[in-house]
């Protein structure tokens, strides 16, 4: 089973938490499953990864107990999967950090250019 954020091209555009199955054409919308027997997901995969691994393992089991069929399934076609984090806090790259990029490049088989040092890398 592989997770997902996802919205429903026919739903309301909220982001929701998905699970896929190899062998099934379709996206298990968690949240409807769970609503239907009584539980509680979390919003989507972002939301899962920052919840503790109790509930990881929870929301797990219940993923694999959904039968295959159901309304809690949206058919591949009709799901638009979406970046698995909503916002990064920040974006870091590591040629900022001298001595990574001079590794870099000699794995590469040049040298650093000296330019390097008066451009600022981002």
């Amino acid at each position: 089973m592989r997770w997902c954020s996802f919205t429903s091209v026919s739903g309301d555009g909220e982001p929701r938490l998905g699970a896929v199955r190899e062998g099934v054409d379709a996206v298990l919308d968690v949240g409807v499953w769970a609503r239907s027997v009584g539980a509680d997901a979390p919003l989507d995969v972002a939301d899962l990864v920052a919840a503790s691994p109790a509930v990881q393992e929870r929301v797990t089991g219940l993923a694999a107990s959904a039968p295959d069929d159901g309304p809690w399934w949206v058919a591949q076609v009709d799901a638009r999967v979406l970046a698995p984090l909503r916002a990064p806090n920040s974006l870091r790259d590591f040629l900022a950090f001298a001595d990574h990029a001079a590794r870099g490049a000699a794995r590469r088989g040049s040298e650093l250019p000296a330019a390097w040092d008066r451009i600022p890398v981002f």
